[in-house]
Order: structure tokens, then sequence, then C-alpha cells
């Protein structure tokens, strides 16, 4: 065709940059009968756009929005609220967030919700850390698809969307259920010096 046009302005992508995923465990929840236990999994991310305060007279400011994939499961209080528990600062630890600066709450198990409710913001271009406690799937399986999104309010209309980003999450594995050494040959060479 030969054809072609002569270049026009771009514009800047609104998404986080620099987002990392680390689990403490990755191993499977076990099946019913044995508790399940809860694992903290960190999630660094840049945020392009900042995540408005809490404004005076009303109830939120912003919020970020986690997503996991539907075999997983975010810890949360079997209240009215759904309540959750988080650690979030700045990377470097120069700003962190009391429980008094925002609101966690879990919708469906599979969305956590963090209302900004003080008079803190998360600031574009800084690299924050974002734990949360996720109880894994109970099979193996493997890295899936992880979600944030921020909005400017706590509505979370698609109008005050800001940033936006899937993400790889990590292979869950079998668990260690028993560790068992068995002496074979009957040797026992306790106090035994080694060099």
């Amino acid at each position: 065709n030969d054809e072609s046009s002569d270049p026009f302005q771009g514009f800047t992508v609104w998404t986080f940059t620099n987002m990392a995923i680390t689990a403490v465990g990755a191993m499977k929840t076990p099946r019913a009968g044995i508790p399940r236990t809860a694992t903290p999994v960190t999630i660094v991310f840049t945020p392009f756009n900042t995540v408005p305060a809490k404004p005076p007279k009303e109830q939120y400011g912003g919020m970020i929005r986690l997503t996991v994939p539907g075999e997983y499961e975010i810890e949360h209080q079997n209240d009215n609220m759904k309540t959750c528990e988080v650690q979030l600062f700045i990377s470097d630890r120069s700003e962190i967030f009391e429980s008094t600066d925002y609101v966690c709450q879990v919708e469906n198990t599979v969305k956590q919700l963090l209302y900004m409710a003080g008079d803190k913001t998360v600031r574009g271009a800084f690299s924050y850390t974002l734990i949360v406690w996720v109880f894994n799937p109970p099979t193996s399986t493997l890295a899936a698809t992880w979600r944030m999104d921020t909005f400017q309010r706590f509505s979370a209309e698609p109008d005050t969307a800001l940033d936006e980003t899937e993400f790889v999450g990590y292979n869950v594995n079998n668990m260690l259920n028993i560790f068992q050494v068995v002496n074979t040959n009957n040797v026992l060479n306790g106090n035994t010096n080694i060099n």
C-alpha cells in the first residue's frame, strides 16, 4: 500500500510499574480437618497516579483494589464488614500507613478493597510495599494472574479509575505433611565429632 501518516502525539498509559510479588510460603492449603494458615504475600508496586486521602466530610478517599485468582482466598474476619489486615508503606519505610489510615474489606473472598480513611495518600512515582494474607489453593497449581486497580473515589466507578495492571502470581506446590527419618541400619553414633 505504501501509505503512512504523519507522526501524532501519543499518550501516557496509566499503569503500575516495577511490580513484584513474593509469597512467604507457596504450599497448598491443607484439606478439611487440618488448620489453615494464611500466607503473607508481599506486593511491590509503583503507581503512576496518586490515590487521594480522605477529603473532609467524606467517608473515604481513593481506593486500592487487589483481586486474587478464584482458587485463592483473602484472609478476613467473619464480621459483617469482612474486615482484613494489611501492611502498607513506602518501600524505603519513609512513610508507614497505620490502621487508622485505611479501612480494609474483602468482597467475595477474592477482592481486597483498601479505602483511604486518613490524611495519607498513595503518591504516584513512589515505590510501595503492600503485604496481604492469603490462603493458597487446596491443590498445587501454576502461577495465575493477579490484578491491582486504583480509583480516585471509594465507589470504584469506571470514570474514577486511575491505574490498573495484571501480573503473574506464584506457583503453589504440594506441602510436606510428615517428615520422618528412619534409621534402617540401626546406627547410633550420638556425640560423634564431625570434622
